[in-house]
């Protein structure tokens, strides 16, 4: 693989990989501490976590469902980047979930992502095991909740997002573990799940 080749699947990684990923993924840097709701959300496979709570009746899709669609990528042989695909929002998705001069900038900047083929959710080795969180735009904004457990440009996004949307954030970790490959930006929109990583980052400048 050529350095530029490296270079480009780094900055997908990156992208997609939120805060509490782990010191060796390429998305860099070693974790920060986990909040105190999420050293004690562990799951065995097929359980809830600890500080799960059920989707509220606005939409964003519940966690049950959330969960059989994200162990889907721990299966033995998991194709990720197909499974990633079908996660791509449409642009009736990004109106139905942000603002209207968010929807459309955040289309922009998520265009290059979805448009490379290494751009997968993927977990490392040994990390057979899933951790969900969720909260709501107003959860989020007000640090309730799972707020509190989203990556802090968060904080910044829920500025552009419509009230009532349900955002999932989830990690595939080790067994008995907290920090692994962590990543945000899941929803159940217009009937389908759609992933928004990062959503902060498209807003910079705004």
């Amino acid at each position: 693989m050529s350095i530029r080749s490296l270079f480009a699947v780094s900055l997908v990684v990156g992208m997609f990989c939120s805060a509490g990923c782990t010191k060796s993924d390429k998305a860099g840097g070693e974790a920060a501490p986990e909040p105190r709701a999420a050293a004690e959300g562990k799951a065995a496979p097929g359980q809830t976590p600890a500080g799960e709570r059920a989707a509220a009746p606005s939409g964003g899709g519940d966690l049950d469902a959330a969960k059989a669609l994200l162990e889907a990528f721990l299966r033995p042989g998991a194709d990720h980047a197909a499974l990633t695909k079908q996660l791509e929002p449409t642009t009736d998705d990004y109106k139905a979930v942000f603002k209207d001069d968010a929807a459309g900038k955040l289309e922009s900047h998520y265009k290059k992502m979805w448009s490379d083929p290494n751009a997968a959710i993927s977990p490392k080795e040994g990390q057979t095991q899933l951790l969900l969180y969720s909260a709501t735009t107003e959860e989020i904004a007000a640090g309730q909740g799972d707020g509190p457990n989203f990556p802090g440009g968060y904080k910044k996004a829920v500025e552009a997002m419509k009230p009532g949307v349900r955002w999932v954030r989830f990690k595939f970790v080790k067994p008995g573990e907290t920090l692994g490959m962590a990543f945000d930006g899941l929803t159940r929109v217009n009937g389908k799940w759609r992933f928004f990583p990062k959503p902060w980052r498209g807003l910079e400048g705004s």
